[in-house]
């Protein structure tokens, strides 16, 4: 872990004593910080569990399991089907690269995610890699397999995108098979130029969003989903903190509940 990670992940467990365990000389938490409690104990899960590395080192052994699978079957198939060569496609943010010392930063700052800061961040290029995340780029590179990596950030950071890959010496890390969000941040589009040359065998994310938009989703078979998309663990961020005005009203009673029950006084294991 780089010194910067180890710093937030530092910052991220000051935080949680402060305000998960409060007593007569610990002032209350401000205002502030109580917004910024969502991304609390998911970032400290990501940063210090144990269980944490070893879900997603398990996530990427059973994408490697499905990446040999799939790539013999489609060697196997007609040969009219095998004109494509075979690839594989990786989100980045949360799937290769691990963003909780950003995460800790907003909860360090009392704040949310804010796209200045998220950019400051990118630029510094300082994101450690996801565990599991290099040997199975690596095994990917042995099976002769290409490498795509679709993400949202921003097209504008490309250059330190690649940077933080290449000091990783990650594979295919290029401006050719490192597609960033120029519009749109639906990504069917850039796996749809993916697909065009090459035959997808496997997508590997932390969000369904990766393999299809929600309304693809509900046409896709469960069969097919299943052997050709692995899902990273991600409890930081996704669609589920994004709810609508008449989702929180329905939830309205057990976000307060949730909110009361992890700061109050007591402390469960």
């Amino acid at each position: 872990m780089n010194t910067t990670a180890k710093i937030f992940t530092l910052i991220s467990i000051g935080l949680l004593s402060a305000c998960q365990s409060p007593n007569d000389k610990t002032p209350p938490c401000p205002e502030g910080e109580k917004e910024s409690d969502a991304i609390l104990m998911s970032t400290l899960w990501l940063q210090t569990a144990s269980e944490a590395k070893t879900a997603r080192e398990q996530a990427f052994d059973l994408a490697f399991l499905k990446l040999q699978e799939n790539n013999k079957l489609y060697t196997a198939s007609r040969q009219e089907l095998k004109q494509k060569p075979a690839a594989v496609v990786l989100d980045l943010d949360e799937t290769v690269l691990d963003n909780s010392p950003y995460e800790a930063r907003v909860i360090k700052n009392a704040g949310k995610f804010e796209m200045d800061s998220w950019s400051q961040w990118v630029e510094e290029a300082q994101a450690n890699l996801i565990p599991g995340a290099e040997n199975f780029l690596q095994e990917a590179v042995n099976l002769g397999l290409e490498i795509y990596y679709i993400s949202n950030r921003s097209h504008e950071r490309l250059g330190p995108t690649l940077k933080n890959m290449q000091a990783y010496k990650l594979p295919f890390a290029d401006s050719a098979h490192v597609l960033l969000r120029k519009e749109d941040s639906d990504k069917s589009g850039r796996r749809a130029a993916v697909d065009s040359a090459h035959k997808i065998i496997l997508i590997v994310g932390d969000q369904m969003g990766d393999f299809a938009e929600a309304e693809a989703l509900e046409q896709i078979a469960i069969d097919s989903l299943r052997q050709h998309f692995v899902l990273i663990p991600n409890p930081m961020y996704g669609s589920f903190t994004r709810l609508s005005e008449s989702e929180e009203a329905a939830f309205d009673s057990k976000l307060a509940a949730w909110r009361e029950k992890l700061n109050s006084k007591s402390s469960q294991e």
